[in-house]
């Protein structure tokens, strides 16, 4: 007797696994999933022709990773921020000038692409995202880092190739757990001393700007040992 209920109860572990990952494949079709909103985990509309988002992507409250790369997006609807489970957002190859200041609300966001857009701020809500780890903004339009980003401490990868930007702020210090950093093909011609506080730091891109081999060298002893570091 106790094997018979050994067996079934591992048939039925079984069988939730199954329901689960049947649960959690991927919808490719807005309007389809709109219409079956609790079921909705992952939603993939990248590549689609998509010119707008429709308010209702707020009842999608399961949704977990959201892809809307290589579209025509110039906003993203403000309704994004009522999507709590969100952890992975991929909004880059589009040409969003600007993000909903709720997108703060996220408080779950791990990941979040933004590149290939025409971003030059983000906004001043953005310092909710306390948990995101991912954050690339290359090919936009940035002159500055922003604040906000200063505030994630958190992050460990930040991507920002191919902007305008001249100088970063001592505040790069504050984000110790950085382990990537990219930022070539900008201005700069040096960094502040406060990069010694990145001590988890393991690439750092500096290709494309316009480094003294004087300012090369003490940027390279200001980073730690370990780090590979691209001029």
């Amino acid at each position: 007797m106790k094997i018979i209920l050994y067996i079934l109860s591992i048939l039925v572990l079984l069988s939730c696994s199954c329901t689960d990952t049947v649960r959690k494949d991927p919808y490719t079709s807005l309007e389809y999933a709109l219409s079956n909103a609790d079921d909705v985990y992952i939603l993939e509309l990248q590549n689609q022709g998509l010119y707008e988002i429709p308010i209702d992507i707020r009842t999608l409250k399961n949704l977990e990773e959201l892809r809307l790369d290589d579209n025509h997006l110039k906003v993203i609807p403000a309704e994004i921020g009522s999507l709590p489970e969100l952890f992975h957002v991929d909004i880059s190859q589009n040409e969003i000038s600007e993000l909903p200041e709720y997108i703060g609300n996220l408080l779950k966001l791990e990941k979040l692409y933004a590149q290939q857009n025409q971003l030059d701020s983000l906004p001043e809500l953005f310092y909710g995202l306390e948990r995101l780890q991912w954050l690339d903004l290359s090919q936009n339009r940035f002159e500055h880092i922003p604040k906000t980003v200063y505030t994630l401490t958190t992050l460990k990868h930040l991507m920002l190739s191919k902007n305008k930007i001249t100088k970063l702020s001592a505040s790069i210090g504050y984000l110790q757990h950085l382990e990537t950093l990219s930022l070539a093909h900008n201005r700069l011609t040096s960094l502040p001393k406060a990069i010694t506080n990145l001590n988890h730091l393991k690439l750092i891109d500096l290709r494309g700007n316009s480094f003294s081999p004087s300012e090369q060298a003490k940027t390279k002893r200001r980073l730690p040992a370990d780090c590979e570091v691209l001029f």
